[in-house]
């Protein structure tokens, strides 16, 4: 392992740094074979203090703080074998949680074809509190270095410039701003939205976008693209809410594809201008 390496794992508090190997009591929240940092680690778990060749899975919760060390990771081999990869804070390391957009630039120069799980922006509470996001930058780059992803989670604001090309996804969950504290790193646009239901996953079943935000802008819309469903015809659940278009209830009550028995559809969440 080179020292530059080795320099940015130390940098790490002990106790916030380990491996899981196969321990099946950490499965409820880790992969196999993964690193963890930012989160303490457990009983008779020694510190982790270099890079296993085994690793599939890489949990980070120091924001962007990890862009040091994720940047000599991702020189490592074992990058084309990764199946899951978490990046985000815990409250206790939130000092660079706002803005990830330099991190999205080093995920957007590499490649991981083996990648099944990811897990962006996230805020991972350890005691009963509320969440902070922030700002992922533009990620369609990022994304499509991953073209066997199954399952994707977003948190924070973040652009895409194209439709999403994820033949495999079948979970997709997007959340940017929290109800109490509403820290976060911005509004994700209609463009960006646009994109995420123009895109063609033909094995996606869950598709959760939580666009609420503290404004009063109302402008989000639905493209007939998607209320057609030409292009995610295997979609069993849709849940949907913030502040969206006059006429967007009506539009989406006609939808054949939405409407029909094998899609579990919920828009109470979604919200129009009072007329």
């Amino acid at each position: 392992m080179n020292s530059s390496l080795q320099n940015e794992i130390l940098r790490i508090p002990p106790e916030q740094r380990f491996f899981t190997g196969k321990g099946a009591r950490l499965l409820d929240y880790y992969c196999n074979d993964a690193c963890v940092f930012g989160y303490g680690t457990y009983s008779n778990v020694a510190p982790l203090s270099f890079i296993p060749p085994e690793t599939k899975g890489l949990y980070f919760y120091y924001g962007a703080g990890i862009k040091d060390l994720l940047e000599e990771i991702l020189k490592l081999d074992l990058v084309n074998n990764l199946e899951c990869m978490a990046i985000g804070i815990t409250h206790n390391n939130a000092n660079d949680y706002a803005d990830y957009s330099e991190i999205s630039k080093l995920l957007s120069n590499s490649h991981f074809p083996k990648l099944r799980f990811f897990e962006y922006g996230v805020d991972e509470l350890i005691a009963n509190e509320h969440c902070i996001y922030g700002n992922l930058g533009n990620i369609t780059d990022v994304l499509g270095n991953m073209p066997g992803l199954e399952k994707l989670y977003l948190y924070g604001n973040f652009e895409l410039t194209k439709p999403l090309d994820l033949p495999q996804l079948a979970d997709l969950e997007v959340l940017m701003d929290d109800y109490v504290l509403h820290i976060n790193g911005g509004k994700i646009s209609n463009e960006t939205l646009q994109k995420i239901l123009s895109s063609d996953l033909e094995s996606i079943q869950i598709l959760s976008l939580y666009m609420d935000f503290n404004d009063q802008n109302y402008d989000y819309s639905i493209p007939e693209t998607f209320l057609s469903g030409q292009h995610m015809s295997k979609l069993k659940m849709f849940e949907l809410q913030g502040k969206f278009k006059t006429g967007t209830k009506t539009t989406i009550s006609k939808s054949e594809f939405l409407n029909n028995s094998t899609i579990k559809l919920d828009i109470s969440g979604l919200k129009e201008p009072n007329i």
